[in-house]
């Protein structure tokens, strides 16, 4: 199901090729960035440096056409230069072909949504820990509290210490933290902040 409500058909419905990644295929993978999880779908080419492009940020392709600068973080428009990860991601919505009706301008070749995770109506919380070759250190925190019958809180922290793979000098290094406070859950009206850091 894609989290935009302009969709108002199935996805099987709708007269539109899209690629739904959710957060199960996602975990089970470990894709940690946004380039692996695009392994899921074809026709997504991700480029690390050729043409003149940077490596040190997503630089995606789809069906051939630049869609670097279409990609979405709920709907809004994402132009950051960096590599993004997936530790805050509930699922990813991709679309092929023209999308401008869904998302405004963006390429021919199609947009990119990552869907954020936000609070939900009960309690719950899980903790990553992962260890590997070339020093690859990573933990992940996922914790969401009701405090109300209509209201909750989310918070999703990573923190990353790891080598390359045949690579001396290269490292990825960084932390996130992503918290989230929810009203009116259940109900017609619903009011939803949240910060990524």
């Amino acid at each position: 199901k894609l989290s935009s409500p302009k969709f108002t058909k199935p996805v099987l419905d709708t007269p539109q090729t899209i690629s739904v990644i959710k957060e199960q295929v996602i975990e089970e993978q470990n894709a940690t960035t946004l380039q692996e999880a695009l392994r899921n779908t074809p026709g997504v080419t991700v480029l690390l440096g050729e043409n003149g492009n940077s490596n040190a940020k997503d630089n995606i392709f789809m069906r051939g056409f630049d869609a670097s600068g279409s990609i979405f973080l709920d709907g809004v428009r994402d132009l950051g230069s960096a590599v993004r990860d997936t530790f805050n991601i509930e699922q990813i919505e991709v679309l092929k072909g023209a999308s401008g009706s869904e998302y405004g301008r963006g390429a021919a070749a199609g947009t990119v949504n990552l869907s954020t995770k936000t609070p939900k109506l009960d309690n719950a919380g899980e903790a990553r820990v992962s260890a590997g070759s070339a020093s690859n250190k990573r933990a992940t925190l996922d914790l969401n509290r009701a405090f109300s019958e209509t209201g909750a809180l989310r918070l999703n922290l990573m923190a990353q210490d790891s080598g390359v793979a045949g690579r001396d000098f290269v490292k990825n290094k960084g932390y996130g933290l992503a918290p989230s406070v929810a009203f009116g859950l259940g109900t017609p009206t619903r009011v939803i902040a949240d910060l990524i850091h």
